[in-house]
């Protein structure tokens, strides 16, 4: 069964959630550092093509982690399960990932960014906007990846019908 990121009240299950948001941090981050890799002058060798993956992707990673650990410590030190828990993680997350990239003016920005992205989600989640696909009910019939789907333009006739003769 798959996690789902508000399965816990926050401030619980620390370590699983950071794992689960770790893990899109590293599919965006990998997916970022390819496109940098092939769009822009790359580099050459596999140790330094590996470099700049590890350049671009570690500092999202990291900024995610230590964003979903300060939302559980500022919960449970403020002991509120409100927005400005998430705020507060993405501002420190924006920061960590500026402190990665060496830059005070990256910093700045991404905390702003970070904070309100932040926000955002959780204020989203109380009102009922589902983000995780793992929380959405979905009917079977619209599953695009269905096994026997039949996606031919004419479909066979049913089992046990005769033609017609003219």
């Amino acid at each position: 069964m798959p996690y789902s990121y508000f399965e816990h009240p926050d401030g619980e299950d620390t370590i699983r959630k950071i794992a689960f948001t770790s893990r899109y941090a590293l599919i965006a981050g990998l997916f970022k550092s390819t496109c940098d890799v092939i769009l822009f002058p790359a580099p050459t060798g596999y140790l330094s093509t590996a470099g700049k993956v590890f350049y671009v992707t570690a500092p999202l990673v990291g900024a995610t982690a230590i964003g979903t650990g300060v939302i559980s410590l500022s919960t449970n030190l403020r002991k509120k399960d409100d927005a400005v828990n998430y705020f507060i993680g993405g501002v420190v997350g924006g920061l960590s990932y500026g402190m990665f990239k060496g830059r005070l003016g990256t910093a700045c920005y991404a905390a702003g960014l970070f904070g309100m992205l932040c926000l955002t989600f959780k204020y989203n989640n109380q009102r009922g906007v589902i983000f995780d696909q793992s929380e959405r009910n979905r009917p079977c019939d619209v599953d695009v990846w269905r096994k026997y789907e039949d996606y031919t333009l004419t479909r066979s006739p049913p089992k046990g019908w005769v033609a017609g003769s003219n």
